[in-house]
């Protein structure tokens, strides 16, 4: 009875092998597709016993030929994408240190921008604004000093004018009244002179 068993079991096997065999002799499936479709192919081609699978040994080659192949063009697009992403890296780095060396030299033209040069030294503009607005404060305040002192000192000038006209005035009208004191006094004289000399 065992042999029996192993007969048909061989019958089986080489009955589904020669099936098998006829109908993938020529499998263009297998040359056209992905992986996937050509791993599904070889499932529903193959013969079943019992919980196995009987897959001809040239499919799964080509397959496996297949997949190989693709394995290798993954890899030379990877390698590919690997230095195209290093060079990329590279670009990112180079170009980061140009924005760090521009950020800089933004830096120092902004400090340049910001610094005026005030008496032959550099000052920032605030403190130039200051100094300026300093200045110009105490120009201002040294104008209205002297205008203040202008206007006190032609008041005095004017009142002092003024006295001197006045004294002028007064000294004129004093001569004159001398002058008249003496006129009358001289003519008294005269007049006692003539009486006495008849």
């Amino acid at each position: 009875m065992k042999n029996c068993m192993v007969f048909v079991l061989l019958l089986t096997v080489f009955g589904a092998w020669s099936q098998n065999n006829e109908t993938n002799m020529l499998q263009p499936e297998l040359d056209t597709g992905s992986i996937e479709s050509q791993l599904d192919y070889i499932i529903t081609k193959s013969s079943a016993y019992k919980e196995f699978q009987l897959i001809r040994k040239t499919s799964i080659l080509k397959v496996k030929e297949h997949a190989v192949d693709s394995l290798k063009i993954l890899r030379k697009e990877l390698k590919k994408s690997k230095e195209l992403f290093d060079k990329q890296e590279n670009k990112a780095k180079q170009l980061e240190l140009e924005v760090t060396s521009m950020k800089k030299k933004v830096e120092e033209l902004s400090q340049v921008k910001d610094e005026v040069t005030f008496l032959g030294g550099a000052c920032t503009k605030s403190t130039y604004n200051a100094i300026m607005w300093s200045i110009i404060i105490i120009l201002a305040l040294a104008l209205l000093f002297f205008v203040y002192q202008f206007k006190n000192n032609y008041s005095v000038n004017k009142r002092n004018k003024d006295e001197l006209n006045k004294l002028e005035n007064e000294l004129e009208q004093s001569k004159k009244k001398a002058l008249k004191k003496e006129q009358e006094l001289m003519r008294k004289l005269q007049d006692e002179i003539n009486k006495n000399n008849p």
